[in-house]
């Protein structure tokens, strides 16, 4: 007579398995968060994208991804969390509020989760994305910046990819510029790194000597950095700030795509170093 095996009564080794192929998303989970005052949990859900953010309307934010757990107390207790262990990227940026900064809600995640379930962790993407991003240098404070700096720190096998407001590339000769001179500010601010003498309009001009000045005309963003200077002292090298790729239509992308068909085009335009710098930024972050 034939037997029926139930899923629980599986050999936990089993059950490990099916729950890891059962759990292993296909692109990004990405973070929304409810107020604690609202009675309801926070949670990831699959991002419809790659690591762009989606923003509202684009993928579903009312489906938690892991649903396992919610089937009985025995999937609860064996699943709960197990997402995280299996998820190649994490994404935040301030969803449901894209304007809140996105370091916080990362690091509220972060702080809220076992040791065991933030060894887990392998990637994480932060955007920090106001409405007029070039109005703002960053929004997360210092104090946040240093708590992410020490947690990656003491998890050596995760990496955090960090997206300030003020740094995006895109196709034209503008933003490449802005993108070099916003570098090389956040480069300052960030890791103490004023060694860049960048493109051959300013070929000597140290990036210090622009914070130093109290000048009131400068623009708000430059303002900010001023007061963002010796605030942090960044150490980790698994903590790394990336600026936006953005296409010619001003939406972002997964990659350097036409922005790299434009800037070999245009590159005799800047210094070697210029060009192996802004390489650098974007393969590797500062």
């Amino acid at each position: 007579m034939a037997t029926t095996t139930s899923f629980l009564s599986l050999p936990p080794e089993i059950r490990n398995r099916i729950y890891m192929f059962a759990l292993t998303p296909s692109g990004v989970l990405e973070y929304f968060e409810n107020d604690a005052s609202s009675g309801r949990k926070s949670f990831f859900y699959a991002a419809q994208h790659g690591i762009v953010p989606s923003g509202h309307g684009h993928s579903n934010h009312d489906t938690e991804y892991n649903q396992l757990q919610y089937v009985n107390r025995q999937l609860h207790s064996e699943t709960a969390g197990l997402e995280l262990k299996y998820a190649p990227v994490l994404v935040f940026n301030g969803l449901p509020d894209p304007t809140r900064p996105g370091g916080a809600q990362a690091l509220r995640f972060l702080m809220s989760v076992s040791l065991k379930r933030r060894a887990w962790l392998s990637y994480i993407v932060i955007y920090d994305t106001p409405a007029l991003p070039h109005e703002s240098f960053l929004r997360d404070t210092p104090e946040t910046l240093t708590l992410l700096d020490q947690i990656c720190s003491e998890n050596e096998n995760l990496c955090l990819c960090y997206h300030p407001p003020a740094w995006d590339l895109r196709p034209c000769l503008a933003s490449i510029e802005n993108c070099i001179f916003n570098g090389a500010m956040y480069a300052l601010v960030l890791r103490g790194d004023d060694s860049a003498r960048l493109f051959n309009p300013l070929r000597g001009f140290r990036m210090a000597q622009l914070l130093d000045d109290d000048d009131e005309n400068y623009p708000l963003v430059v303002k900010q950095a001023r007061a963002w200077r010796n605030t942090v002292s960044l150490k980790a090298v698994n903590f790394r700030f990336f600026p936006r790729i953005m296409d010619i239509n001003g939406e972002q992308s997964i990659g350097p795509g036409e922005l790299a068909y434009f800037y070999y085009d245009s590159s005799s335009v800047f210094s070697e170093l210029a060009d192996f710098q802004l390489e650098q930024w974007y393969k590797e972050g500062l």
